[in-house]
């Protein structure tokens, strides 16, 4: 019952039903501590944790997605490390902590490749595109974002028209950053960042100083 609430919960929250969603997931994470079954635990922390991200309640997400990465790690469980890491670096952005929200997209990036999960890697990489632009780093948020992008290209796949909360961050921060550059210096840190190949824009995300 606590995984089918939860999962449940996770479609009300994709749906933007996010008081429903809110409610529900909390009612699964608690059956789910009641079963003492640590499995079914992190399963329904890690769709908790998504809801709460959804539903832009980043307080409580926070201090859930620090339970889930601790849990994670002892259960050895690939997915919600990866899941933890990233909804951790949700929670900083959203919260508007956008120095912070840079490493942690960074750890997470980092966290996705040692897991060989080539989609998460560019979604965290354009994480930290996101969390540059709320710096006022802006050609290197282009930079990186163009980066992001052709590897997306390059795997066959798209993050955009997913997420209503991502594509809310497309448009907020690469979307304000292109508009502080102006079209033409747009488009020479998007060659930029194409050329720099996914590897070389993964170390330039890294180094926090550089710009």
């Amino acid at each position: 019952k606590a995984y089918v609430l939860a999962t449940l919960s996770a479609f009300q929250a994709s749906a933007e039903e996010y008081d429903k969603s809110v409610l529900g997931v909390e009612e699964s994470l608690e059956l789910a501590r009641k079963t003492g079954k640590p499995g079914i635990i992190n399963l329904c922390m890690t769709m908790a944790c998504q809801v709460y991200v959804h539903s832009k309640e980043y307080n409580k997400g926070k201090s859930l997605c620090e339970e889930l990465l601790v849990s994670s790690e002892k259960l050895e469980h690939q997915y919600s490390i990866i899941a933890a890491r990233h909804l951790l670096s949700d929670c900083a952005l959203g919260g508007r902590n956008f120095k912070e929200a840079e490493k942690l997209y960074g750890l997470a990036l980092e966290t996705a490749l040692k897991y060989h999960n080539a989609y998460q890697g560019g979604a965290e990489l354009q994480g930290v595109a996101f969390a540059l632009s709320g710096q006022s780093r802006w050609a290197k948020s282009i930079r990186i974002n163009a980066a992001a992008r052709e590897h997306f290209r390059k795997i066959g796949v798209s993050i955009e028209g997913l997420i209503k909360f991502w594509d809310e961050w497309i448009e907020t921060y690469i979307g304000g950053a292109e508009e502080k550059l102006g079209e033409e210096m747009t488009r020479k840190c998007e060659e930029e960042g194409i050329a720099m190949g996914f590897d070389k824009a993964v170390e330039y995300a890294l180094d926090f100083e550089k710009d």
